[in-house]
Formats: C-alpha cells, structure tokens, sequence
C-alpha cells in the first residue's frame, strides 16, 4: 500500500516520490491493479473458495497453493498486496486461520465484510483481474 503526504493509506496512489533531506528527491510510480479484496482463488469473486484456497494454504498439501496470489510470495515471505487482500480482518497479523473463520462468517451473513471492503480496488503489487470485478468490466477500466 502507498501513503499519502500525511501518512494516510492511498489505495490508489499510482506515484511516489522518495525523499533524504532537502536535496533529494527522486520520482517514481508503481503499478497498481485492481481486486476484489479476499479472491485468494482469483476467480474475480468472493465466495467459499476463496476460504477452501486459504485454509488449503494455509493447512494444507501445498500443491497449487504454495505461491500467494499478488507477488507469488509465501506464508513466510508475503508480498505487501498479498497481505493487503488476505488479512480479512485487519487485525495487522499474517493471515490466518482468523482470516478464513472472519471470511467464512461474512459469506453466511454473520461476520463483517473485508476490512477493505467488498468492491474493487486497487492493490498493489496485485495482478489486475480480467474480466473481474463486477464494478469495472473489465476489472480497473473508469
């Protein structure tokens, strides 16, 4: 995630400017795409496979879910927007089986939703999803 000038998160900042004392300052952007927060499967919805994906990630085999779905970090080495959409319940922890259970409360209509929210947004570090997010067909497109 990107922070504003006052420190607030800034899901949709796509610049950046890096700065050390008075002399420099150095421009930069980063590509940000959109998501539905929670898609760990990235099939471009929240639903009960998107719990199964991470508890299988989280307890499981590893075979398909070793990688994470933004940076292809892992559990032990995430990427910013792997966290970004996985921590559901923005208690500030690696993602776990606290997630799942908060995810799995919301979709049967007794949690709250994503700390994020339920619409897309853009994450970065995150793929943009094609033919995604039901607010933007395709996903990222105003």
């Amino acid at each position: 995630m990107v922070s504003d000038s006052a420190g607030d998160t800034d899901l949709d900042s796509t610049q950046f400017t890096l700065a050390s004392g008075a002399d420099c300052a150095c421009k930069g952007s980063v590509r940000v795409n959109y998501q539905v927060p929670g898609d760990a499967n990235q099939d471009g919805t929240v639903n009960i496979g998107d719990a199964i994906w991470l508890l299988n990630h989280l307890f499981g085999s590893g075979l398909g879910y070793a990688n994470l779905p933004c940076e292809g970090g892992t559990y032990k080495n995430p990427g910013s927007g792997d966290l970004a959409l996985l921590d559901w319940n923005g208690d500030g922890t690696l993602y776990d089986i606290a997630d799942a259970i908060a995810m799995l409360s919301w979709l049967f209509g007794r949690g709250p939703a994503h700390r994020l929210g339920t619409k897309c947004l853009p994450i970065a570090g995150c793929p943009n999803k094609v033919g995604g997010c039901p607010e933007f067909p395709p996903c990222g497109t105003p």
